[in-house]
């Protein structure tokens, strides 16, 4: 039985012990909650705002997330790559999700913020036209990404390598531009 959850506010609940009701939740509201490790498939999270929460490790098998935002979440481990890619549209802000996989994820629709993706996988993600400002990318695999008018101005730890990642249009900092050269032998400085 699918329930629908409209504007609700659910606050400081611990979702590992107490699973959420299958269905969709329409503007909710999730402030200081634990997801860590729970199982979220199939369920749908429409124009949702997720606070302060840990959803790390966090199963999202066929899971919507349309025009959801997070804001200081940590979110380790999450694999946006088996999330339900239709509609797919998150913002995040100071968020850590390092160690994420968003292979093959179109992220054209999600912009990000002051968030932390060490050792992310981004390969073969379709990232046309999204935002990744002032992140921490140390580590994160671009390999066969299309970043093509991607804005990641600001980020520290970007490096991909032109000959297999698309970047036609791709929005840096100056001080970023060996994060690009150095796949060919290139020293900046």
């Amino acid at each position: 039985m699918s329930l629908f959850h409209d504007d609700r506010i659910f606050r400081k609940r611990d979702f590992r012990t107490d699973s959420p009701e299958p269905g969709e939740y329409t503007a909710c509201t999730f402030e200081d909650c634990v997801f860590a490790g729970v199982d979220l498939s199939d369920l749908r999270f429409v124009e949702c705002v997720f606070r302060r929460c840990d959803l790390s490790n966090t199963k999202l098998y066929r899971t919507s997330l349309r025009e959801v935002r997070f804001e200081a979440c940590k979110m380790l481990g999450l694999r946006l790559d088996s999330a339900h890619a239709f509609g797919l549209s998150i913002a995040a802000e100071t968020c850590m999700l390092d160690h994420g996989v968003f292979h093959k994820v179109n992220l054209g629709k999600s912009t990000f913020h002051a968030c932390s993706f060490q050792s992310a996988d981004f390969t073969e993600c379709l990232a046309e036209g999204a935002v990744l400002r002032n992140c921490t990318l140390t580590g994160a695999d671009f390999t066969g990404a299309r970043l093509v008018n991607a804005d990641l101005r600001g980020s520290t730890g970007f490096a991909a390598d032109p000959r297999t990642t698309a970047v036609q249009g791709l929005r840096l900092d100056a001080d970023q531009l060996p994060g690009l050269v150095a796949a060919f032998g290139v020293r900046v400085g």
